[in-house]
């Protein structure tokens, strides 16, 4: 069974919902921010002094161990950032979905803050991966939905709900 829980949700997971997930349920979080601090997240918010974005799209990078990547052909996906806050990849694993660790030419179109933002936003993760009992939490740090303009992201989604 999965359960997704959309970008308006603000609230932090339950006892009951913790229990079902470490029961073998499937948990998929969109535009995570409140969850992907708290027991099911354990990503650390980014220490960079990132200024916030208006929206624009960056070159990730996807863990090809990771279910959410089954059907990508490629090993990068073009992916939407904005606003914030944004979140490092764990050194435990994990992160299915990330821009990689290069200072600098990861923005594909968009805007963004010159000398500042591609340095800051290196390592940080877009979709984290998260065992829990015999459940899996997969955590969304930006709505891969926002305005229906990414059908790109869709199968990132499905894959987080199926495997």
């Amino acid at each position: 069974d999965a359960l997704p829980v959309p970008a308006f949700v603000g609230a932090r997971p339950t006892d009951q919902l913790k229990g079902w997930v470490r029961n073998g349920g499937r948990l998929v979080v969109l535009d995570g921010e409140g969850w992907a601090t708290s027991s099911f997240g354990s990503l650390a918010p980014s220490s960079a002094d990132t200024r916030e974005l208006p929206g624009s799209l960056f070159r990730a990078v996807l863990d090809r161990r990771l279910p959410a990547s089954y059907g990508y052909p490629e090993g990068e996906i073009a992916v939407p950032i904005g606003g914030g806050p944004y979140y490092n990849a764990p050194k435990t694993g994990g992160a299915a979905v990330r821009l990689s660790d290069d200072k600098e030419g990861k923005l594909l179109s968009g805007w963004a803050w010159p000398d500042d933002t591609e340095k800051n936003l290196a390592g940080t993760v877009f979709v984290q991966d998260v065992p829990s009992g015999r459940g899996r939490v997969t955590i969304f740090t930006q709505d891969p939905f926002e305005r229906a303009m990414w059908p790109g992201l869709h199968k990132l989604v499905l894959n987080a709900m199926l495997f």
